[in-house]
């Protein structure tokens, strides 16, 4: 669903975007968020098995309830070193989307090329889901993650390519759609949907929803504010700016040699056999 929402969403984005006010998109997204909101609040409470007693509870009492099984889940080795090897891969792979937008935009790209490019990615997504659910749903996590690592390296090479005018003769917009939707689909399935598989795997059916809660927010510090926060740190060394792009290649190569240090720690991420252990515990337990 995340890839066909992408897909339509970076058609009408881009249009819009480029051919009348980009202020129209903000717009539509607020008002799309309102409808979500009053979904969720519409909602029927039948569909909480346990809605009697939690709908009692005071904001002291839930949270209470949450922590105890937050606490539950983390008493798990199995679940607390996939926790800490998902968080450091996240942050320390430096965000580097920021920049590359700016970069695409200083050699011409539009910005409904650049709308074009993410619904490429969005069907990319689409298409690395079916394929990781067909070919890889059953391979070894650990070996999933390795090669997603190479992946990625792989994905910031080209980018070492495009923002040194290395194109293979292609245009600098053709060049991105052949490289970047591919390498982003597969990233995403051996490395997010792996991870997502992984945490499922190791979760409790009854503390599920504090624990994905859990490593959702956790995911998302790392990815979107702790991996900003290491480009900008390495940014201080290379003094890259909206003004001066030109060195960007250099931020490009550390990002294509830190998609490599999580190697060094996939031994926290449990094997098939320990995952299985696991989980025998977790039938065992219910």
């Amino acid at each position: 669903m995340y890839g066909i929402g992408g897909s339509v969403g970076s058609i009408f984005a881009s249009f819009i975007t480029e051919y009348i006010n980009p202020k129209w998109c903000y717009v539509i997204t607020a008002c799309l968020g309102i409808c979500i909101s009053i979904n969720g609040v519409c909602m029927p409470m039948s569909i909480e098995k346990s809605k009697q007693a939690v709908s009692k509870m005071g904001f002291c009492e839930r949270g209470k309830k949450n922590f105890k099984e937050i606490w539950q889940g983390v008493k798990m080795k199995e679940f607390r070193k996939s926790l800490l090897f998902v968080l450091l891969m996240g942050a320390l792979v430096p965000n580097i989307s920021s920049y590359l937008y700016y970069y695409e935009k200083d050699v011409g790209i539009t910005q409904f090329q650049i709308g074009m490019l993410s619904l490429g990615s969005s069907v990319a997504i689409t298409g690395g889901s079916i394929f990781y659910s067909i070919f890889l749903s059953g391979r070894e996590l650990r070996t999933l993650f390795i090669i997603g690592m190479f992946i990625a390296g792989i994905g910031a090479a080209t980018l070492v390519f495009f923002t040194t005018g290395h194109n293979l003769g292609m245009s600098n917009f053709a060049f991105l759609m052949l490289t970047q939707p591919f390498a982003e689909a597969l990233y995403n399935a051996f490395l997010h949907m792996t991870g997502s598989i992984l945490f499922a795997k190791l979760i409790p059916p009854n503390i599920e929803a504090s624990m994905f809660a859990l490593t959702a927010g956790l995911q998302n510090l790392c990815n979107l504010f702790l991996a900003n926060w290491n480009t900008v740190a390495w940014n201080a060394w290379f003094q890259i700016s909206k003004a001066n792009l030109e060195d960007l290649w250099k931020l490009m190569i550390v990002r294509m040699t830190m998609s490599m240090v999580p190697l060094f720690f996939i031994w926290l991420v449990p094997t098939r056999k320990q995952i299985h252990a696991v989980q025998l515990v977790i039938t065992y337990m219910e």
